[in-house]
């Protein structure tokens, strides 16, 4: 398995792990979807973000702005990684 398909499914089988009623922050799904996008984010061009981006230089404030990149890149990784799930002409 590629390494970033590995990374996908690991985060979604780490929030299967959560049960309802859970305590979960922002941070918490920030760090569980993080690795799996610096797997699949082959570069980094954003204003004020280093290049390349890592665990340890990702700026982690403000909260509500790293939670909205990190979600937006989420969402766009596992559309495309879900679409290859689709057969085609089915």
């Amino acid at each position: 398995m590629l390494p970033q398909a590995e990374a996908i499914s690991e985060v979604r089988r780490s929030f299967a792990d959560y049960k309802e009623g859970d305590s979960v922050s922002l941070l918490d799904v920030d760090k569980l979807y993080f690795p799996a996008i610096l797997a699949c984010v082959e570069s980094w061009n954003l204003q004020n973000l280093p290049n390349p981006v890592t665990l340890d230089n990702m700026p982690m404030s403000p909260q509500p702005a790293r939670h909205k990149l990190i979600s937006w890149l989420w969402g766009e990784i596992t559309a495309i990684y879900d679409a290859e799930d689709e057969i085609p002409n089915e």
